[in-house]
């Protein structure tokens, strides 16, 4: 597929350079397909009853399911305690996003009261990457090992993380250098299975991260040690986000 350009969040017109990102053969099968969305779902009810709002999720959910098996969706997640999903989408071009946003079960019914965000994004190894190659570290390159993320263990806690990387009065480079100590750990966290999967949105200092650990108190003493808190934590706001995998949240509804 050729070049292509988009939007991002913030309307700034890019073009994608996706790179593989797992050495799992069917992970770089799909992220060599085009680009990566992530889409967030915001969905309201009013005028419909609760068993009308979950039949339609149901129906959400076992398409988005089906479109996993098949590699068109990576993630999937709900939101715990709130009316909000996020997924990850992988695109051949910018027009089949829009017709899964038009087409989709929960579009079609409640489609008048769904808010959807959408965003650019790319791989986070990819970015590791980049930022090797910009501050030119000749060290080994880290592999990035297939995801341990078991998606039907109802015992693990889920959180989505997002952080909003801001560098006032520091220099680009110097922004660049604890930005790549960063991904340094997150990809090492990712191989150790703490990490389900890590985005970076497409053209602004967005980072997207699942994490698999024991409890909050662990994400919390996290959070604290990593580079970009330790270094410039002050410029650094972070949104946290408890999940859950769509596989659970359809075995809930179907309980």
């Amino acid at each position: 597929m050729g070049a292509a350009s988009c939007k991002s969040s913030r309307n700034t017109t890019v073009t994608p350079n996706i790179t593989p990102v797992s050495s799992n053969k069917k992970y770089q099968e799909m992220a060599n397909k085009g680009f990566l969305f992530m889409l967030e779902f915001t969905i309201g009810y009013h005028g419909h009853s609760q068993a009308d709002l979950l039949e339609v999720w149901t129906q959400e959910i076992q398409e988005v399911l089906e479109s996993k098996k098949n590699g068109t969706v990576l993630q999937a997640w709900k939101v715990v305690g709130e009316r909000k999903a996020y997924v990850v989408y992988q695109a051949e071009s910018c027009d089949s996003m829009d017709k899964i946003s038009f087409d989709s079960p929960i579009m079609k019914k409640l489609g008048d009261q769904v808010t959807i965000k959408s965003s650019l994004l790319r791989p986070y190894y990819s970015w590791y990457k980049e930022l090797k190659e910009r501050l030119s570290d000749d060290s080994e390159v880290l592999e990035d090992l297939p995801s341990k993320f078991d998606p039907e263990n109802a015992k693990a806690n889920y959180y989505l993380v997002t952080m909003d990387i801001g560098y006032e009065g520091l220099k680009q480079e110097e922004l660049l250098k604890i930005w790549y100590q960063e991904a340094l750990r997150a990809v090492k966290a990712k191989n150790l299975g703490h990490v389900v999967d890590i985005f970076k949105v497409t053209a602004e200092r967005l980072v997207h991260i699942i994490f698999n650990l024991p409890n909050a108190g662990a994400l919390d003493k996290l959070m604290l040690n990593v580079p970009l808190s330790k270094e410039i934590g002050d410029r650094v706001k972070t949104d946290i986000k408890v999940v859950i995998p769509y596989e659970q949240f359809l075995s809930m509804l179907q309980g």
